[in-house]
């Protein structure tokens, strides 16, 4: 699941968590940069990875992360959102699994930012960028692997910006009105 990130979140736990609680119940629901995947929260001194209900008031977590060790949380304890060195090491290597024979529209921190097809196309499948939540130099890596046979097209953005055929791939990046795309090649 894609890790995700927001400047300045915290809410508060409005009911006390206890050592094998695997639910936090918290005042408010996590901003929209923070829905649809995976994030992380320190509370008091734990580390939890928050891995649903996050549109919720309720969410799944899993406890006591990164060498922290679950502990009992007092109702009004702060739970703040927060970047660690694992989150960041997880980000660097973030390719999704094979895309299948399938269309498919990327957004911008909710898919991973390396993307593979290495399924052969039954047909001309389009990538789709989205502009929702994106900034100036976002970027996705987008891959056609040999594996990804067929005559037809992997066409990628608007036009499209390449049409990738098997062992080639491509890098689009986002200049702040518009993807663009910055390079090419085989593989």
């Amino acid at each position: 699941m894609t890790e995700l990130y927001a400047n300045r979140f915290r809410a508060i736990l409005a009911s006390p968590m206890l050592v094998g609680d695997d639910h936090a119940h918290v005042n408010m629901a996590a901003p929209a940069a923070l829905q649809g995947g995976q994030f992380r929260v320190i509370c008091d001194a734990e580390i939890m990875l928050v891995t649903a209900g996050e549109t919720t008031t309720t969410w799944t977590v899993t406890r006591g992360i990164e060498g922290t060790t679950p502990a009992a949380h007092a109702a009004g304890a702060t739970v703040a959102h927060v970047l660690t060195a694992a989150g960041l090491l997880g980000a660097q290597f973030s390719v999704t699994a094979d895309a299948g024979d399938a269309a498919k529209t990327l957004q911008y921190r909710r898919d991973t930012s390396t993307q593979i097809w290495a399924t052969a196309l039954g047909a001309n499948r389009a990538v789709s960028l989205s502009a929702t939540g994106v900034f100036i130099g976002a970027k996705f890596h987008i891959v056609r692997a040999v594996s990804a046979t067929g005559a037809f097209n992997l066409n990628v953005g608007t036009g499209p910006l390449k049409a990738l055929v098997p062992e080639t791939w491509c890098d689009v990046e986002y200049n702040g009105s518009a993807w663009v795309l910055t390079a090419y090649g085989a593989l």
